[in-house]
């Protein structure tokens, strides 16, 4: 292939260490403005509301539509916060061999 084609698994700016576009067509955006409340994360990820605060309030997962800041203010997920809970989730059974058998 000539200079400044990319080709399609290949890094885009030639590094070794970048990682390549998984698929060729233009991926949809995500609307980032949308947030979705606490129990709908929940539901969604497949976690508890209680799992769900504990991560928001050390940090593992914090919401980036709208993090609370104050008394009142409800957090708001963004579908990529959601998918990242979720797959958290999926590595803390794997790992967990005592929440695993619970939860089957």
């Amino acid at each position: 292939m000539g200079a400044g084609v990319h080709k399609p698994g290949q890094p885009e700016n030639g590094s070794a260490n970048a990682q390549g576009v998984l698929f060729d067509q233009d991926a949809p955006a995500f609307d980032e403005t949308i947030g979705y409340r606490g129990p709908t994360a929940c539901g969604a990820a497949g976690v508890t509301y209680r799992q769900l605060d504990y991560w928001a309030r050390t940090g593992l997962v914090e919401p980036t539509v709208r993090n609370p800041s104050g008394s009142g203010t409800q957090r708001l997920y963004s579908f990529r916060d959601i998918l990242v809970l979720k797959i958290i989730k999926r590595l803390w059974m794997l790992v967990s061999p005592c929440n695993r058998s619970a939860s089957q």
